[in-house]
């Protein structure tokens, strides 16, 4: 059972203010509609006595609204202390410098996640021995957190290992490049707690979980998901 609270009156408030003076990136939903993007709180305000926030206007946000469920929005984001965050606001209106939102009834709390994912640049690479410790296989990275990564092997591409739930991986090798960083990193031990047979994409989905790397490659880590986050706001003309 997940431990859930919710954060309501003034603490809504507090709490996107927090968002919005920290540009921390929020995952974006518009219920009804299949569309999911990235942004961040630009601002808050009082509009025709309405409690208000603005986020940045994502492509193709405007034809994903008109199909939305009542022009609902669901948001998530990793806060302090690796706590997952949850709520739903309603569009009041989009203009060309934003989408006005209306403040949420509550935000829940939910440590579900001990560690928040990050879509990784293209590129990004994973490389293992099986457990029989046949073959050299290679797979690409779908999103890393300080806790394991989610790995993808295209079906009839690429050579798939047999890997069940539950088997431990050794010295596996994390690679890839952001903005010119070039990063490699070990992991001494991992295990697999998930997979996954995506039928839409044509893929075999692994969810690894790490369960032995070192201090300095865990920080090199961190940097390197803090580089991403820094580079995709970047991208998105959100930060000077």
């Amino acid at each position: 059972m997940h431990n859930l609270d919710e954060i309501r009156g003034k603490g809504i408030s507090k709490a996107l203010s927090q968002l919005q003076k920290g540009r921390v990136i929020l995952k974006l939903n518009v219920l009804g509609a299949d569309y999911e993007r990235l942004t961040i709180v630009t601002d808050i305000r009082t509009v025709n006595r309405i409690q208000c926030f603005f986020i940045d206007y994502p492509a193709g946000f405007r034809d994903a609204a008109r199909t939305s469920n009542a022009g609902r929005v669901a948001f998530e984001y990793a806060g302090k202390n690796n706590l997952q965050y949850t709520f739903r606001a309603v569009i009041k209106e989009i203009t060309e410098d934003g989408v006005c939102m209306k403040f949420p009834d509550l935000i829940n709390r939910l440590q579900r996640r001990k560690y928040f994912r990050m879509a990784v640049p293209l590129g990004t690479k994973i490389y293992f021995l099986d457990n029989a410790g046949n073959g050299n296989y290679q797979a690409n990275v779908v999103d890393v957190s300080l806790g394991g990564v989610l790995l993808r092997f295209k079906k009839g591409k690429e050579k798939k290992p047999s890997l069940y739930v539950d088997e431990y991986l050794r010295n596996i090798r994390l690679t890839g490049e952001e903005s010119e960083i070039i990063i490699d990193i070990t992991i001494k031990k991992a295990v697999i707690k998930r997979v996954v047979e995506n039928s839409a994409l044509g893929s075999f989905d692994y969810a690894l979980q790490f369960i032995d790397i070192g201090k300095n490659e865990k920080i090199k880590l961190d940097k390197y998901i803090y580089n991403c986050q820094r580079e995709l706001l970047k991208k998105m003309s959100l930060m000077i």
